[in-house]
């Protein structure tokens, strides 16, 4: 009698352990799957502003050491 209770109490710790390792396989899946998610979002985000985003401009400003040379002053 005693050895039987001791077999059912084993199988019982080892049906809740088995249970608890369900769940966190469940839970991990689940935060797999929201990175994944996430991952395809800033990959479409990325990809988006590549092809639509704003255009570059062609012409740069100058700086204001360039302007004093171009105006023609008569410094040297």
């Amino acid at each position: 009698m005693f050895w039987i209770a001791i077999l059912i109490t084993t199988l019982a710790l080892m049906l809740v352990k088995l249970g608890a390792l369900s769940v966190m396989v469940t839970v991990l899946s689940s935060f797999l799957y929201l990175a994944l998610l996430i991952i395809a979002g800033l990959v479409i985000t990325l990809l988006w502003r590549k092809v639509f985003g704003t255009q570059e401009r062609t012409t740069y400003p100058t700086s204001g050491a360039n302007q004093r040379q171009n105006d023609g002053g008569t410094q040297r």
